[in-house]
């Protein structure tokens, strides 16, 4: 907390440098900046935490592969029936149908994986779990593309051609990373 702190402060203290800059200028630097603390320094800091508890190989497995469907679901449907964008000026190509298909998608791929590897969940926890990580998952591409649109970048990185980089590809797991992290406890009981 104190890290998180810290690191608040220095983005304030950076976006207030430059005495040249009108003031909705520093606010939109410092906007920037705090998202793009809390997104990667904040919700990040859980996948590392998610992956050292003891035992945690069958519900990370879970987690990825609700977050994978959610994504690939919502991709796939959005291209083939996709007519309305949920947000057009931070990404355009992404649609209310392929949001909505995705959100079920995961949510039912999420339900009958539960079956399988949590045998604390029901079907029903399953898909409601999904469905609140699918929410948060399709925010952290969102604000991932948020980002990338304020830096007027296509990519966020090199090393997987055609994918977006490496940050297209766990956007959404750190976006619903903190929320895994906080409401398993809740469905597990």
């Amino acid at each position: 907390m104190i890290g998180f702190a810290l690191a608040f402060s220095i983005a304030a203290l950076l976006s207030l440098r430059n005495a040249t800059l009108g003031v909705s200028e520093i606010l939109r630097a410092f906007g920037e900046q705090v998202v793009a603390l809390v997104f990667l320094g904040f919700c990040a800091a859980f996948l590392p935490i998610l992956a050292s508890e003891p035992g945690a190989f069958k519900s990370i497995a879970w987690f990825i592969t609700v977050v994978a469907a959610n994504d690939s679901i919502a991709y796939f449907a959005g291209r083939k029936f996709g007519k309305h964008p949920v947000a057009l000026m931070v990404s355009p190509k992404k649609t209310f149908e392929g949001s909505i298909t995705g959100l079920l998608g995961g949510a039912l791929v999420g339900g009958l994986l539960a079956l399988w590897l949590l045998s604390e969940f029901t079907f029903f926890d399953g898909v409601l779990f999904s469905l609140i990580l699918g929410v948060a998952s399709q925010m952290g591409d969102l604000i991932k593309s948020l980002l990338k649109r304020v830096h007027n970048t296509k990519d966020s990185g090199t090393i997987l051609p055609g994918h977006g980089g490496i940050l297209d590809r766990v956007d959404g797991l750190i976006g619903a990373a903190p929320l895994f992290f906080l409401l398993r406890e809740w469905f597990i009981g």
